[in-house]
């Protein structure tokens, strides 16, 4: 979703947010307007108000703005943007939702993983154990994400023993996950304080849903441009490497996991 466009004003941000109540997506994300020089939005805002200086002069990563909006207008979208900035969670089914759907849609793997992922947030170990299983029986596409389920199912269930297992199983047969590298590294790092020995916690995540991500690094640099710029050598990848943030898309599809041995109890 987006603000500040043309014409944006309080009442329009109102509809906007009317829209998300209606659509309820199950994740959304706002983001103001950007110029950019060489655009449409620059030409115009520069005979009216915007001086291209700021580009070489200012220290920002993207010129946000209203185009038009008022001063009043913009402090409404300011102070709202201030509290829900980010990715955001809205709508979630219920057990009962997944459970209609099942019954719609037939003996359907995905059907079965929504239904048993609702179960195990709902506290039914059994139920949820049931449906993820038969969700693998017929054939879910990504086998890593069902052991992760199982897996987490299994630790609920103080059986710490079985989650090690089919944590293993996991990065065996379907490991490029970001959710399921996650909590092998929490476990082996659980193990390695003694957490079951001193009852230690152990936070797992248990999703198989759509991810959407947010760009940690910005691809522009922020202020003047250094002395050099547009020389490219050694350096500057440095700079590079070092200034990007890994994102769970490029942490899922190039970390391995790495020593797949099963994990001692300490």
């Amino acid at each position: 979703m987006m603000l500040g466009n043309r014409g944006d004003t309080a009442e329009t941000f109102r509809e906007t947010l009317d829209f998300l109540e209606k659509a309820r997506p199950h994740e959304y994300i706002f983001s103001c307007l950007s110029i950019y020089p060489g655009t449409r939005d620059f030409e115009d805002a520069e005979k009216a108000w915007l001086d291209r200086n700021v580009y070489f002069t200012k220290t920002f990563q993207e010129l946000k703005t209203p185009f038009d909006a008022s001063e009043a207008d913009t402090a409404i979208m300011n102070e709202w943007f201030a509290h829900n900035s980010g990715l955001r969670t809205m709508h979630v089914e219920t057990t009962s939702d997944y459970a209609a759907i099942l019954e719609r849609l037939g003996d359907y793997h995905s059907a079965h993983m929504d239904l048993g992922a609702a179960y195990y947030r709902d506290g039914q170990l059994d139920l949820a154990d049931k449906h993820v299983r038969r969700a693998l029986e017929l054939g879910y596409p990504l086998p890593g994400l069902v052991y992760n389920h199982l897996a987490c199912i299994a630790k609920a269930r103080g059986d710490v023993d079985a989650m090690m297992d089919l944590f293993m199983t996991a990065s065996k047969v379907d490991p490029q996950h970001y959710v399921l590298i996650q909590n092998v590294n929490r476990a082996r790092a659980w193990f390695k304080e003694g957490g079951p020995g001193k009852k230690l916690p152990l936070a797992l995540d248990v999703r198989h849903d759509f991810q959407l991500l947010e760009r940690t690094a910005q691809p522009t640099l922020p202020g003047p441009l250094p002395e050099g710029f547009e020389l490219w050598g050694a350096a500057s990848r440095a700079r590079e490497a070092e200034a990007f943030a890994k994102t769970p898309d490029v942490e899922g599809s190039k970390k391995e996991l790495s020593g797949r041995r099963r994990l001692k109890i300490v």
